[in-house]
């Protein structure tokens, strides 16, 4: 168990040190009084209240804060540009970092805290656009420019907006060539960090004629550990964890011999595992808070597996016929859950879950009870109903 603990902390330490020398991203900065600035830059572009971003002109040099208010846009490479923009909406401010998605005479920006706030930017003059306001856009666009022609069948969306904003900037500027700075994400996100569960639920052995038949009632659990999960589509993931699971099974009154002559045994089971669950995920939308549905497999490769009974109201005979128990193979399990994800910033997010997995172990039972005058065995399936619920600290790679 010690070293289990060991092996699980080391790997923190290495996902949190790779972590931290990866947040820095080559790139420019526009400020306000027009200095620019080239080197590496780190921010936090989703949240609510905009922040300034820190920068440093080499990865020796230490950083320095430069404020929100006096940036003008922030570039990472050709395509991914971030500009500064506050709206008075009834006499309160508010502050966006906005993501530009379409450049030239009518810019289009995405506030990067609301995936659902759109800006379209004409002569310095920015209108939002939100799914509500859509058609009312288009009808707008139509009476200020009477050459221009929607999507077929548009939706509101960001591949949509980008196709109406260009459509638009072409028949009120013809021979501007807008550009598009849209570049969906990788396909392909890999995340990885700690997480920890509290795993409840009982056991029980239901075969008739079979050995430990009865309830168990189980203790609560702790399983802390890693999980490694790649985004593979904005709404499909899979994961996979590494986790130290243990559990503790008692039961006061439970069947040892032939349901025709009950004998009852006082039993403690302890079980440790390392847990290896397999699972899909998919996410019902794509903001910063989504909830999720998913699915999966458990592989249990046993630690220490321990087996205590008393037996009461036998005969001396029956007591030396007392069977020896042993659990053997490996654990498995299969089962599902919802969970809810949280988008802390741009490389890190919090997952709730809750899993509900069918778990089973097979234990072996030899005495002279399951035969006639030699040893026999009763193999038995240990059934965990196994509920967690957890909690995992995600970071992108």
């Amino acid at each position: 168990m010690r070293y289990v603990f060991y092996t699980l902390f080391n790997l923190l330490l290495l996902t949190s040190t790779f972590a931290q020398s990866n947040k820095f991203q080559t790139g420019e900065i526009l400020l306000k009084n027009g200095i620019q600035k080239t080197g590496y830059v780190l921010g936090q572009f989703h949240l609510e209240a905009p922040k300034g971003v820190y920068f440093k002109p080499d990865e020796v040099t230490k950083s320095e804060y430069l404020e929100y208010s006096d940036i003008q846009e922030v570039r990472f490479g050709e395509t991914l540009r971030y500009i500064t923009h506050c709206t008075q909406n009834t006499a309160q401010e508010r502050c966006h970092w906005l993501k530009t998605l379409l450049l030239g005479k009518i810019n289009l920006h995405q506030s990067a805290s609301d995936e659902g706030l759109y800006f379209m930017e004409e002569a310095g003059t920015f209108n939002a656009i939100r799914s509500p306001s859509f058609e009312g856009t288009l009808t707008l666009l139509k009476r200020k420019c009477e050459g221009f022609v929607a999507p077929a069948n548009a939706k509101f969306g960001t591949a949509t907006l980008i196709q109406v904003v260009a459509n638009y900037a072409k028949c009120k500027y013809p021979n501007d060539e807008p550009t598009s700075l849209y570049a969906p994400e990788t396909p392909a996100s890999w995340f990885i960090g700690p997480k920890v569960g509290v795993n409840l639920g009982n056991a029980s052995v239901y075969e008739f004629n079979y050995y430990g038949q009865g309830r168990y009632i189980g203790r609560p659990g702790i399983s802390p550990g890693l999980a490694l999960q790649v985004r593979v589509t904005e709404h499909w993931s899979a994961t996979v964890e590494l986790l130290y699971f243990k559990r503790s099974f008692k039961s006061d009154s439970v069947n040892v011999w032939d349901i025709l002559s009950p004998n009852y045994s006082k039993i403690d089971i302890d079980l440790s595992f390392i847990e290896i669950p397999l699972s899909g995920q998919y996410y019902f939308s794509t903001g910063k808070i989504s909830p999720f549905v998913q699915a999966g497999v458990n592989v249990g490769i046993p630690l220490n597996r321990n087996f205590q009974q008393e037996m009461f109201n036998a005969s001396p005979s029956e007591l030396e016929r007392q069977p020896e128990v042993e659990f053997i193979g490996m654990g498995f399990g299969f089962g599902g859950g919802l969970g809810l994800n949280m988008q802390m910033n741009e490389r890190a997010c919090l997952q709730f879950q809750g899993q509900y997995t069918y778990f089973t172990n097979t234990f072996r039972a030899q005495s002279s009870v399951f035969g006639t005058g030699s040893i026999n065995q009763s193999e038995t399936p240990f059934k965990i109903a196994h509920f967690q619920l957890g909690l995992a600290w995600l970071i992108r790679l």
